[in-house]
């Protein structure tokens, strides 16, 4: 991901940092089907055997199978575009790496369907790159995502 995004950098992504090879990122309750926080206190000795117990088994059950999508890109692509705590916008960036143009292009065209507000700022940011130029930061889904377009010259009339 860190070669590819260096043969394909977006603005805001410099040449030194850690962040080229990353997809997503958080915490890992976010991956469950209802979102939740998820944290284990090891400092106490009386439980610090059922803690260990208990994020082993959230990293068995949830971590592993994720890490597993990821075998085929083009399952976790399919998969994790409507995970609504994944950076979206990255993910793009690894099916345009590892599937291709039209399985980004249709990724993003089913997520921008699925959400009208991140959709509206998706437009919004086009106007803007077309009127005044690239988008330099992070922090706007729909702005990454129309900078991500942009560049790699989706058609957007069909997004």
């Amino acid at each position: 991901m860190a070669r590819w995004r260096l043969e394909n950098p977006m603005p805001w992504n410099g040449t030194h940092k850690p962040s080229l090879a990353i997809i997503t990122g958080g915490q890992i309750g976010n991956l469950l089907p209802n979102s939740s926080w998820m944290e284990w206190n090891f400092a106490d000795i009386s439980r610090r055997a059922a803690q260990i117990d208990e994020a082993t088994t959230a990293i068995r059950t949830i971590m592993l199978p994720f890490f597993a999508l990821f075998e085929t890109p083009a399952t976790a692509v399919k998969t994790l575009i409507h995970y609504p705590a994944l950076w979206q916008s990255s993910l793009i960036e690894y099916a345009l790496a590892h599937v291709g143009r039209d399985a980004a292009r249709h990724a993003m065209r089913q997520y921008l369907a699925a959400n009208p507000r991140i959709h509206a700022r998706y437009d919004e940011a086009l106007t803007y790159i077309r009127l005044r130029g690239p988008i330099t930061h992070r922090g706007d889904t729909g702005a990454e995502l129309a900078m991500i377009a942009s560049i790699h010259a989706f058609d957007l009339r069909d997004i």
